[in-house]
């Protein structure tokens, strides 16, 4: 890599990032259209209030392009946007940065990376999807299913109602067409009075139950629930294949492992950086690739 001052900088900034696949995936992919660029991490930590306005300043003055970003800083992300696409103005958080014109655009690629990953096994139309969980990646992908398509009935389950009710709360405020969204308490979830596990057809796990080094490692959802006619469908990628998963398998239903939603929101994310389209076969090189270094 021949990197001189014409070289246009991109990176993920969060805290940790030195785990991050990002560079592999980026970095690649300026190889092969032969862009002048390169894409580093940036481990970055707040430690006053102040040290969140560096980040704009760092891609302003510095010129850096645009920025991933992971954890802990895709709400602060949007905050600091001078502009933002609709699903960032929906969860009110963005992992994408890009510098255009001396201002700070935002996007959440999260939601639409899950949403591909599930339209290569279904149809989200007038499907019943039951989510699990209510943190950012939650809100992420319901945003962007409720922004995007058109199901009928969206649930979430977890363990703290009162986090999850005010996410419900958010995305019945902000969606206009008719879908049903409520939470329902996962031993409920077998109550025939009700929408209950057999009529769910999408179950999704945005929960880190299942992480590789994650304390908790009982199931997400009793065994007893996952049923063959379920898709399931985990967005964690470490393990490959998580317990959740090994499930679905050996129940026979359909599965979705997490690598697949890792691996589109970063190719929306190279999209927008850089204008172009990715296509299938570069897709199947970058999947190719990731899982080379996750396995």
């Amino acid at each position: 890599m021949n990197i001189t001052g014409k070289t246009s900088v991109y990176g993920i900034i969060g805290n940790p990032v030195s785990h991050s696949l990002s560079p592999v995936l980026h970095n690649f992919v300026y190889k092969e259209f032969n862009i002048d660029a390169v894409y580093v991490p940036f481990p970055f930590e707040i430690k006053q209030s102040k040290d969140k306005k560096l980040i704009k300043s760092l891609m302003i003055h510095f010129n850096i392009l645009g920025l991933s970003v992971t954890i802990p800083y895709k709400f602060f992300a949007y905050q600091i946007a001078d502009e933002k696409d609709k699903l960032s103005q929906l969860t009110k958080a963005s992992n994408t940065l890009i510098k255009k014109n001396d201002k700070i655009m935002s996007f959440n690629t999260d939601g639409k990376g899950a949403l591909d990953s599930l339209y290569q096994k279904t149809e989200i139309k007038n499907k019943n999807i039951l989510i699990l969980g209510y943190g950012g990646s939650a809100s992420a992908i319901a945003g962007a299913i409720l922004l995007y398509d058109k199901p009928s009935n969206l649930i979430f389950t977890g363990r703290n109602r009162t986090k999850a009710k005010k996410l419900i709360k958010e995305l019945n405020k902000n969606i206009k067409h008719n879908v049903n969204i409520f939470f329902k308490e996962i031993e409920e979830m077998q109550n025939k009075k009700d929408l209950n596990i057999n009529e769910i057809d999408i179950i999704i796990n945005t929960t880190p139950v299942g992480m590789k080094g994650y304390k908790d490692q009982i199931l997400p959802l009793p065994e007893e629930y996952i049923l063959k006619k379920h898709i399931i469908m985990d967005i964690i990628y470490n393990p490959l294949e998580t317990d959740l998963i090994k499930i679905a398998k050996r129940k026979k239903a359909t599965y979705i492992e997490g690598y697949w939603m890792l691996l589109y929101q970063a190719i929306y994310q190279m999209e927008l950086f850089l204008n172009i389209k990715i296509n299938d076969v570069l897709i199947k090189k970058l999947k190719n690739l990731l899982l080379k270094h996750l396995k």
